[in-house]
């Protein structure tokens, strides 16, 4: 809401000084500037929320967008108290498959035209630790109920598969894939 308030008080004050044609340009720039400042807050808060459901610890995702070339160049760390940690080069790996999930999400509800709520997954939580896997099959469980979406997870790992809704197990038998419906 401050961000909003900066906005519209951004905005009266350029009224009050500037010309018509003025005003539409640097109005334009203003709300585009702060919508993305927005845009980037909400998306740092949700996957906040993920990282911290699954791993139960106040990890807090931070977006860096600095101009390079002319270009905007963006970065991910997570916030560990003082610590700000590049999740691409940490041991694990982990906090990039919780990362991609939930910016994978966020993207797909952010689609003017959405294609149907299926996100089809491979091995989502292969670097996540044994310790947190059941933390992040709970999450997928809990998004799939709040926004309404499917997910078709092919998984090793059974903490997984026993939070799903339905489960199918393939195996070979002499050269055949056969199906089971667990």
């Amino acid at each position: 809401r401050g961000m909003q308030e900066q906005a519209r008080s951004s905005l009266d004050s350029l009224r009050e000084t500037q010309p018509h044609h003025q005003l539409s340009e640097e109005a334009a720039l203003s709300v585009s500037v702060l919508y993305r400042k927005l845009s980037l807050g909400r998306i740092e808060q949700l996957v906040t929320a993920a990282l911290q459901a699954v791993y139960e610890h106040p990890y807090e995702f931070e977006i860096e967008v600095t101009p390079k070339r002319g270009q905007p160049e963006t970065r991910f760390f997570v916030k560990d108290g003082p610590l700000r940690l590049d999740p691409t080069t940490e041991k694990g790996g982990g906090l990039v498959d919780v990362i991609s999930l939930a910016l994978r999400v966020i993207l797909w509800s952010q689609m003017r035209q959405r294609s149907a709520p299926l996100l089809v997954l491979d091995e989502p939580a292969r670097m996540i630790s044994h310790r947190f896997v059941s933390n992040f099959a709970t999450f997928i469980s809990r998004l799939s109920r709040e926004m309404g979406m499917q997910f078709l997870i092919v998984t090793h790992r059974d903490e997984i598969a026993t939070a799903a809704d339905r489960t199918f197990r393939l195996r070979c038998e002499h050269g055949v894939t056969k199906v089971d419906v667990a």
